[in-house]
């Protein structure tokens, strides 16, 4: 017993599959960097001066001296300055790992990891700067929106 099948449109659909495809090889890395672009665009400003003493952090006389030496030397500015060195040093990638895609975004100042990491976050900061984890899964929508779009345009043509 035979049975046939025709599929109508079926060109249609290979095209657009086609298209998915080149899209999985050539659109998703660029994908990727434009959701990483949505996070660093909606990231807060850097905080002003939240004028917290540094004292109730202070756990030695040692600490106590050199931090009091310090400000009188001029070598420490209380509150510091806001230079947007923070911002400056977030850096965006996207590599290629095995048939799929990784994007970071990530600080290569040596204080970030004291400032605006989750699990780092020096007692000082907390309640004053963002983090950056929390910033990404303020994120997750609008992440999800550029692949949805992305793929829409793809399977539509937009």
């Amino acid at each position: 017993m035979n049975m046939k099948v025709d599929v109508i449109g079926l060109p249609h659909l290979q095209a657009r599959f086609g298209k998915i495809v080149d899209w999985m090889n050539k659109g998703v890395e660029q994908t990727v960097g434009e959701a990483l672009k949505v996070v660093y665009d909606g990231l807060p400003p850097d905080p002003a001066p939240s004028g917290k003493s540094m004292l109730p952090f202070i756990k030695s006389e040692k600490q106590r001296r050199w931090l009091m030496w310090a400000i009188t030397s001029g070598e420490l500015t209380v509150p510091y300055p806001r230079t947007g060195e923070m911002r400056r040093s977030l850096k965006m990638e996207v590599k290629s790992l095995g048939g799929s895609f990784v994007g970071s975004l990530g600080s290569s100042s040596p204080a970030a990891l004291y400032t605006i990491d989750a699990v780092n976050q020096a007692r000082y900061h907390k309640g004053t700067w963002w983090t950056l984890q929390a910033e990404m899964r303020k994120a997750k929508q609008n992440i999800i929106s550029v692949f949805a779009k992305a793929l829409a345009k793809v399977l539509h043509g937009n």
